[in-house]
């Protein structure tokens, strides 16, 4: 089916469908350097083994060896920290953009109920017509919204009224 609808309620739509490209790179960015970090800790760990089998041998490291990589270390659980809290942060935005676009697409499928009633007034006039009454359709509330297949089920039974309004 075609898709209809107010044309800056499409294009606020296909800007949170942008932003969701935005939120998924940075994201796909952040998994990235975790992934770095991760290789950076078995770096870590690989020298820290080793310097634990050079002391295991008698022949251990120095004391500032061991310490140069318990600060090599300690950096990259920070780094690992802040990655972990920032990767959080997009996805909270990932989630949010992704609930926005979610409320785009429904608003996009609302229509008002002026557009119903558009469309049952030749339809009454027809059935005035054929009646040969004269027949003033009055309508309310033509600005509240709905979603379009709620119009679409309703549509027939309000016909219906409407040819008993008119018939009686």
């Amino acid at each position: 089916a075609l898709l209809r609808g107010a044309p800056a309620r499409i294009d606020r739509r296909m800007d949170r469908g942008g932003e969701r490209v935005v939120d998924r790179t940075r994201i796909e960015r952040r998994v990235a350097e975790l992934r770095g970090a991760l290789a950076e800790l078995v770096r870590v760990r690989t020298a820290l083994r080793a310097a634990a089998d050079a002391a295991a041998d008698g022949g251990g490291p120095a004391p500032e060896r061991l310490r140069a990589i318990e600060r090599e270390l300690e950096q990259q659980l920070g780094k690992l920290d802040r990655l972990g809290r920032a990767l959080l942060d997009d996805a909270g935005a990932l989630r949010r953009t992704g609930n926005a676009l979610q409320d785009g697409l429904t608003d996009i499928r609302m229509q008002s109920s002026r557009t119903l009633f558009q469309r049952l007034a030749p339809q009454v006039r027809a059935l005035a017509r054929a009646a040969g009454k004269s027949v003033r359709l009055v309508t309310l509330g033509g600005e509240t919204e709905f979603d379009k297949s709620v119009a679409d089920q309703v549509s027939d039974a309000l016909i219906h009224l409407l040819r008993n309004a008119v018939a009686h």
